[in-house]
């Protein structure tokens, strides 16, 4: 019986650029979220961020402004919104396909509940699928170098302990910055997708992941 994958669920921070939008040259852009071509972002996202042979996955919803926002400022809500990653990264484990219906699990999550008439999104959430957790450590480090991620915190800080035999991570690595350039690949496809530009600032957080190694639980990281 084949072992099952170490399941990790990334967010992808984008920063939607409203100032053709505030200057009056565009109208203001609503997403139908039910019509958006999610293979299609899958496809953009894993070409872009993850090398061949891994297994990315998306589920057929984005997580737009409002959601975002709604949270951020609220006191003491989940700006994260992990609540939204950890349901995905359970459903991805029910369902085999590439795009993850997650229109059950997400119900009533989300600020706007019609999905039909959204703002851009500002954070697209995939599911990572590896062999193992050293595995994703590893294509993490990938990505981030891809994204143009400086140093990363904490899992760089992890190799930095681990390469010196500490079982602590030291305050002095911490990371120096934990943005990114989207790619402008990326940028011309979802300004194509979404209908409106992006900035080029981006950030990628692990949002949930399976439980951990009982090594990596020593240096409390995801």
């Amino acid at each position: 019986m084949p072992r099952s994958p170490f399941r990790t669920v990334w967010h992808l921070w984008i920063d939607p650029d409203f100032s053709r939008i505030e200057s009056g040259e565009l109208p203001a852009p609503w997403v139908d979220q039910t019509r958006l071509d999610f293979g299609q972002l899958r496809d953009l996202l894993s070409s872009a961020l993850v090398h061949e042979g891994i297994n990315l996955r998306v589920p057929n919803d984005i997580i737009d402004m409002v959601t975002c926002q709604s949270r951020i400022d609220e006191e003491g809500a989940d700006a994260r919104c992990q609540d939204l990653a950890k349901r995905l990264r359970l459903e991805a484990r029910k369902q085999t396909g590439p795009v993850i219906d997650v229109g059950k699990v997400w119900a009533n999550r989300q600020t706007l509940p019609d999905r039909r008439e959204v703002p851009p999104p500002m954070v697209l959430p995939m599911v990572i699928e590896t062999d193992d957790y050293e595995e994703m450590i590893h294509l993490r480090l990938d990505t981030l170098m891809r994204l143009g991620v400086v140093k990363e915190h904490p899992v760089a800080r992890l190799f930095n302990a681990a390469a010196e035999g500490r079982s602590e991570i030291a305050a002095d690595d911490q990371g120096e910055s934990h943005v990114g350039v989207l790619p402008e690949s990326l940028r011309l496809a979802f300004q194509d997708m979404f209908g409106i530009a992006f900035h080029p600032k981006v950030m990628l957080d692990t949002a949930s992941t399976d439980p951990l190694p009982a090594w990596a639980k020593r240096y409390d990281i995801q």
